[in-house]
């Protein structure tokens, strides 16, 4: 009966659906049966999405792409039996969903519009969207519960709370890549297995994909070379403050360095020669105004001002599933690397989010726990007293706070007892 479904009617008179996916038997004086596995959701890894799942429609205006609600969504659930109710306007979708699972497949949704998803009150429904539902929980620990809060049901007492951890992986200034190879990167045909960068969305002139919020600095030679023109003009010399440090044959960026989108020259300029301490010759003639910002070999990231002030944590990370689909040595559709540019910018800003800080985690022992709980809602969280790292008491705890709840667990024993555990957070994340 491996991979069956198993129904728990539990004594809150709620019905809990999970599948069968381990079976041990212990022998002994008291035999032993054990079955475990994961909740229903895991039905949606029995199902494939194939080959040829590509969502890469020719919107017109030079857009690519289709709709997560109306396109991609519908079909991840088509034919599993399942109900997706998914948050409105979720955007668009450039990419392949080749060879996963359909539970992969709404993963890599999740990740590119920074949604999350769990399995509803209804049977076989899942809610897809920012989540984050109040549900009026408040924990409290029981020295500070008064007699006539007891059966307030809106309460749930705690007996112990743990913290489970503090920090985890922090960035708060991230360079993401896409996938390609590494190289002197052109959007052209020349080159049909460039890296998928965020440079690709600049410039395009289509409103779909104009940002505000990409970031420029100078790369890791020279000691990120950095200046200013200070003379406007049209044509192949630039003036600027200063030369010192440029090195000919560097890529150069001319623009608003806190705002990449405003450019005069994004990427595709180059230090043809320097002339003097305040002059040198780009590779091709262009109009340039006074007072841009030039920046040799530009490092385009996206960054949370705030967190990286009080802690900056940089790291360059490559998303290797965000490409173009179907790259081949010619004939690739080139339009289509601002798509897939959009993708890898959508994801980026999603990690940021969650990932920009240090997060608190506890785990949570209530005495009582409502039924109607589910994880992705908040609770608020009032604790004052000792804490346990470990299972050992290491700190005092004083924290009045919302946090997000990240799993649930109700255990039922054979002699009637109860048992609930909870693990909340600080940083909504989804657990896969």
């Amino acid at each position: 009966m491996i991979a069956a479904g198993i129904e728990l009617h539990a004594p809150d008179g709620y019905v809990r659906r999970g599948l069968i996916r381990n079976r041990a038997t212990s022998v002994g004086d008291q035999p032993l049966l054990t079955l475990s596995g994961p909740d229903l959701v895991g039905e949606l890894s029995n199902y494939t999405c194939g080959w040829i799942a590509d969502y890469n429609t020719d919107i017109g205006g030079g857009e690519y792409g289709d709709d997560i609600n109306t396109e991609v969504i519908p079909d991840i659930e088509d034919g599993t039996g399942w109900t997706i109710n998914d948050d409105a306007s979720l955007g668009v979708f450039c990419g392949t969903l080749n060879g996963l699972t359909r539970l992969g497949a709404l993963q890599a949704v999740r990740e590119i519009t920074g949604s999350h998803f769990r399995h509803s009150a209804t049977n076989r429904t899942l809610d897809f969207g920012a989540l984050g539902d109040s549900s009026g929980l408040r924990i409290v620990n029981v020295a500070h519960v008064l007699k006539a809060q007891d059966t307030n049901t809106a309460i749930a007492l705690v007996s112990n709370l743990e913290v489970l951890s503090d920090l985890w992986d922090v960035c708060n200034l991230i360079m993401p890549f896409g996938a390609g190879d590494d190289g002197d990167y052109l959007t052209t045909s020349s080159n049909n297995y460039g890296k998928v960068r965020l440079v690709d969305l600049l410039g395009t002139g289509i409103a779909a994909y104009t940002t505000n919020d990409v970031q420029v600095r100078g790369g890791l030679r020279g000691g990120g070379v950095e200046t200013t023109t200070t003379a406007g003009g049209t044509g192949t010399t630039i003036t600027v403050a200063s030369t010192a440090g440029m090195v000919a044959g560097r890529r150069v960026f001319i623009g608003d360095k806190t705002n990449a989108e405003d450019h005069d020259v994004a990427w595709t300029g180059k230090i043809a020669s320097i002339t003097d301490a305040t002059h040198f010759e780009l590779s091709f003639s262009t109009t340039v105004t006074s007072g841009r910002d030039v920046i040799v070999d530009p490092q385009f990231y996206l960054y949370d001002s705030t967190a990286y002030t009080s802690n900056p944590r940089e790291a360059c990370i490559i998303f290797p599933e965000i490409d173009i689909p179907y790259r081949q040595p010619v004939g690739i559709n080139i339009a289509q690397f601002p798509a897939a540019s959009l993708m890898l910018y959508n994801k980026a800003k999603a990690y940021l989010a969650t990932h920009k800080t240090a997060r608190d985690v506890y785990g949570v022992t209530p005495l009582r726990l409502p039924s109607s709980l589910l994880p992705g809602q908040t609770v608020a969280l009032e604790y004052h007293g000792r804490v346990t790292r470990g299972g050992v008491v290491t700190d005092w705890l004083d924290v009045d706070t919302a946090l997000s709840v990240i799993s649930v667990s109700r255990s039922y024993g054979g002699d009637g007892s109860r048992s609930y555990g909870l693990e909340v957070s600080s940083v909504m994340a989804q657990r896969i």
